[in-house]
């Protein structure tokens, strides 16, 4: 795979995750106000669940990627 599609591919992949995470945050602090978390917070958890999301991808699709690539003569 090529490194454009790589960085492509992971950053879908976080971009996907940070929206799960933030409507998770977001239902779970609306309806629990007995946690004495503000809804708000859920916009911070999604940007740090999309960038660790994204890295973590980012490194995974790259080492499979070279693993799966013919020895180079």
């Amino acid at each position: 795979m090529k490194m454009q599609s790589i960085i492509i591919k992971s950053l879908m992949w976080g971009l996907a995750g940070g929206a799960a995470a933030y409507v998770m945050a977001w239902g779970l602090f609306t309806t629990h106000r007995e946690l004495g978390m503000d809804p708000a917070r859920s916009g911070f958890i999604s940007f740090w669940v999309a960038l660790l999301v994204f890295v973590g991808s980012l490194i995974y699709l790259a080492a499979t990627s070279n693993s799966r690539r013919p020895p180079s003569r």
